[in-house]
């Protein structure tokens, strides 16, 4: 039964690292973890309410669940970004739940991968994007400048 859950999550960082593989970890942000039923024990950085980055701005989720959101700078110069969203509400896996990420990212054209594949996200009236994702999973969004 471990080997299964193993393989499974090693085909997901495969698919989700092949497209990381042209971009270099900025900063990483901790969002909401007051609320997480570990907190911050050990961990030298403060949480916050939502991730702000160069690219994706307001990121947080509807019902204040904890996230981990990594921004990424391109190793080319090509003026993209990259965000990797982790939920980090169940680090037990005691009770799973779908959350609604919510961001911005002004003058950029957005897409999201999670460990599957091609993922879909929602775009707002007011110009913001959302997307499900469940307990303990993580999506990657890239943004490329809009041309």
């Amino acid at each position: 039964a471990q080997f299964e859950k193993l393989r499974t999550v090693n085909g997901e960082l495969h698919m989700l690292g092949k497209h990381l593989d042209g971009y270099r970890r900025a900063f990483t942000d901790f969002v909401d973890f007051d609320m997480s039923p570990d907190g911050l024990k050990g961990v030298k950085q403060k949480s916050t309410c939502q991730s702000n980055g160069p690219a994706f701005t307001k990121v947080d989720t509807s019902d204040d669940s904890a996230l981990l959101v990594s921004h990424f700078l391109p190793r080319n110069g090509d003026g993209s970004h990259a965000m990797m969203v982790v939920s980090c509400d169940d680090p037990h896996d005691r009770a799973t739940k779908t959350h609604w990420v919510t961001f911005r990212a002004d003058d950029y054209e957005v897409a999201s991968v999670d460990g599957a594949g091609k993922a879909e996200m929602a775009r707002g009236a007011d110009g913001s994007y959302s997307f499900p994702i469940r307990s303990n999973a993580a999506m990657l969004v890239i943004a490329r400048c809009r041309k």
